[in-house]
């Protein structure tokens, strides 16, 4: 063994952070899937203060797509399975599972009911204002995630995505003269930009996960997860420069930071589902 050279298939690391100990474990596999199921329901349980009835809810989830008669697979590099524990007195207690891949890129489609975790949407593209001078297009830029209908960041079992109270709406006039204007009850303030920035989730049937590159293709992203904890929990080894992703109590979804760029348009309108299925059984996985 002195003399061999490679990398193992099944990896183990362990780590400590914020007083919880991880351990977790890598495989060294590359899976390519194309897949449907007809719901997802995790954390399904009465919760304080909402209205869903689960952490996570989709139906008609789907993993990959068809194209032009072809399977397009949804990819994965490096799946992994991460418990986080406390040790009391010699005795272990499980605080949180997460299961993730190290890497990931494909169309992922679902009928969003209830989402608790993480989607960062990039709105990239021109919005009308209306001032004396008249009516004229912005480019503007700006960052989305999770909201309640008026606007306040709230990554628990959300319905809605929008650019969130307080941040900042930054746009360039005439070309050359930027802006940077406050968001405030799914509004932007000032400059006479109207165009409503909270969206219903419901209306982004595919997205592309990944990390999109100048000529519109995608490539590899990472970050894709789902996890389960009795507690708040950091994941990520910050000591190895990993990216940390707050999660809550309950069943958590991460979806690639950067992986979805959206233009005022398809916000508006939403996006609608990629084919999934061969035959059309009137379900909507059709087209």
């Amino acid at each position: 063994m002195s003399h061999s050279i490679g990398q193992a298939f099944v990896k183990l690391d362990q780590y400590e952070q914020d007083g919880l100990k991880f351990s977790r474990l890598d495989f060294g596999l590359d899976i390519k899937v194309q897949l449907n199921a007809d719901e997802i329901i995790l954390g399904q349980y009465p919760r304080l203060g909402e209205t869903e009835s689960a952490d996570i809810h989709f139906e008609n989830f789907a993993l990959g797509h068809i194209e032009n008669g072809e399977i397009v697979p949804f990819e994965m590099k490096d799946p992994f399975i991460e418990w986080a524990y406390t040790d009391t007195n010699g005795a272990n207690q499980l605080s949180g599972l997460r299961l993730g891949f190290g890497d990931s890129k494909g169309k992922m489609s679902f009928d969003v009911k209830s989402l608790t975790g993480n989607i960062d949407v990039l709105l990239k593209g021109q919005y009308a204002a209306d001032t004396w001078l008249g009516t004229f297009n912005v480019d503007a830029t700006s960052r989305a995630n999770l909201v309640d209908a008026n606007g306040n960041p709230d990554p628990i079992r959300a319905t809605q995505v929008g650019v969130p109270n307080g941040t900042r709406f930054d746009a360039v006039t005439f070309g050359f003269i930027p802006i940077s204007l406050p968001v405030d009850n799914c509004r932007v303030t000032g400059f006479g930009v109207n165009d409503n920035v909270c969206f219903n989730l419901a209306n982004y049937r595919s997205l592309d996960i990944g990390e999109k590159k100048p000529d519109g293709q995608f490539d590899f992203a990472p970050g894709l997860f789902y996890s389960f904890q009795s507690r708040d929990i950091r994941w990520g080894n910050t000591a190895k420069g990993e990216a940390a992703v707050q999660t809550f109590k309950g069943a958590f979804f991460n979806i690639p930071n950067g992986s979805l760029t959206l233009t005022p348009d398809q916000a508006l309108n939403g996006i609608p589902r990629a084919q999934t299925e061969f035959i059309d059984r009137g379900i909507g996985r059709f087209k």
